[in-house]
């Protein structure tokens, strides 16, 4: 019989019985495929993990991706996230304070002085190991600087993906306790590019802590819509959904990348550079209130150091200038280093100008777009060691002024 002469009735009863079969197929299909990717990543997670991954928390403790990682980073009301304490992997420590490095002791152990430095990744390290860090590494320049002198202990109390707000947050509630005689305010870098960090002003808590605390681990979900939960659960086709979700909030959480980068050329930078400016300051007299002097240090930045730079440097740069980030950071990156001056001088503060503290080193001193290799994390201790030993009311044989002056 021909097609043409077909009853369309027969075909009308068949076409919702067609439908739905195609629906379950495409199902099945995608629930095949997704259990695949699940033993790929079941397998992927078995192998070690880097020493320098990270996995994201609630504070519940559900992750927000399905990946290995060896650092746990546990989102926080008021610092965004922070490294759980008593972490240990090879050649990362997070001390019981949950900070990198060497248990700290509430208190200074009679005649120590003890120096405590805030910062973001680059100051925690990220990359590096715990004796190659700028922090340990002043640690012992300034004891063989002063061989004669008093003990010097050094804090390295940087958070990652922190920028000058979550440091603030971080001084006046407990890095302060420990008793430090200077502080040293490290940064600028993450406040150029990490902006959607920083809660508005009167609004302490980060708004994506409570998005994300409340969705991923469903404390106000309604009765009948965890149940629907624990049901998609059972797939791993549902599974795949509720990690992509976590994956776009984590996005939101932490500040992704390219949004932000896209972004800045759109923004007035006035407002982050007040409100970093006013960060710094605070920190300054914050500081001072509770006895301690304070340094102030502007940290490197990939796209300031002079021509020529080495290649691995022209490499990391190529990487990162696409997108308009270049611009951004050759242009607006200057104007945080001098609104941080600013602030040490309104503050009392003394403070060094490390943007472009590699213009005459030799060969590279980042890892990454971001972080400082072994010699960037010499570099910029070397240039640390005679300001910091002047805010301690110590000499030592290169002069404090020479290193704010510039010198390599």
């Amino acid at each position: 019989m021909p097609l043409t002469a077909v009853d369309p009735g027969a075909w009308g009863a068949w076409g919702p019985w067609g439908a739905a079969a195609g629906v379950a197929a495409l199902l099945l299909g995608l629930e095949a495929l997704e259990r695949l990717a699940e033993r790929r990543r079941r397998a992927r997670r078995e192998r070690r993990p880097s020493p320098f991954s990270y996995r994201t928390e609630t504070a519940h403790g559900t992750p927000l991706v399905d990946r290995p990682g060896a650092i746990v980073l546990k989102l926080h009301p008021y610092l965004v996230c922070r490294a759980e304490p008593g972490q240990r992997s090879e050649g990362l420590t997070i001390n019981a304070q949950g900070y990198r490095g060497r248990d700290w002791s509430r208190t200074r152990r009679p005649g120590t002085r003890r120096v405590l430095v805030l910062g973001d990744s680059m100051t925690f390290g990220f990359g590096v190991g715990d004796d190659e860090v700028f922090p340990a590494r002043l640690e012992r320049r300034l004891a063989e600087a002063l061989p004669d002198g008093p003990p010097i202990e050094v804090l390295n109390g940087a958070g990652l993906g922190w920028n000058s707000t979550q440091q603030l947050v971080a001084l006046v509630t407990e890095l302060l306790d420990h008793e430090p005689d200077a502080v040293v305010v490290f940064g600028g870098v993450s406040d150029l590019t990490a902006g959607r960090l920083t809660p508005h002003e009167g609004a302490p808590v980060n708004p994506a802590f409570t998005q994300v605390e409340r969705i991923v681990d469903g404390a106000a979900a309604p009765g009948a819509l965890a149940a629907l939960r624990a049901l998609a659960r059972r797939s791993a086709l549902g599974r795949g959904l509720e990690r992509r979700l976590r994956r776009l909030l984590r996005g939101l959480a932490s500040g992704d990348e390219a949004t932000v980068y896209d972004a800045v050329p759109l923004v007035d930078p006035r407002p982050g550079i007040a409100r970093y400016r006013l960060n710094v300051e605070r920190a300054c007299l914050a500081a001072r209130a509770r006895g301690a002097t304070a340094v102030v240090a502007s940290a490197p930045e990939l796209f300031q150091r002079r021509e020529p730079v080495p290649e691995a440097e022209r490499a990391l740069r190529a990487r990162k200038g696409r997108g308009g980030y270049e611009a951004i950071a050759r242009d607006v990156y200057p104007l945080f280093a001098r609104a941080a001056g600013e602030a040490a001088r309104a503050a009392g503060a003394s403070y060094v100008d490390l943007s472009r503290a590699f213009d005459d080193a030799f060969g590279p001193a980042f890892h990454d777009w971001a972080h400082l290799n072994g010699a960037g994390h010499d570099i910029v201790a070397r240039r640390l060691a005679p300001v910091v030993a002047e805010a301690l009311g110590l000499e030592v044989a290169a002069t404090a002024a020479a290193a704010r002056e510039g010198a390599p």
